[in-house]
């Protein structure tokens, strides 16, 4: 793994601040909505949701958030968020 492109920036930190302009900056620029943080394995639509941000939720679903599926990319709204070991959260 190559650190530091914008695919390995961890999305988790601005839905915590609710900074939704960055999460939408983030993504456009190729940012991994589902990196998992190595601490409760949850991924930036966890911390939008439990720091109560509805900007960052709206960013995260919106057209332009896709992840890497085994089937090919899909919408991150689409997608079931599942935690590291394979649980719902």
């Amino acid at each position: 793994m190559h650190y530091g492109r914008l695919a390995d920036i961890d999305v988790a930190l601005p839905p915590c601040h609710r900074h939704d302009a960055v999460v939408t900056w983030l993504l456009q620029q190729g940012a991994n909505p589902m990196l998992f943080d190595s601490i409760h394995s949850r991924v930036c639509l966890h911390y939008a949701a439990l720091y109560g941000a509805p900007q960052c939720i709206d960013a995260l679903f919106a057209e332009d958030a896709f992840v890497s599926m085994s089937a090919g990319p899909a919408l991150l709204r689409n997608a079931h968020v599942l935690d590291s070991q394979g649980f719902h959260k």
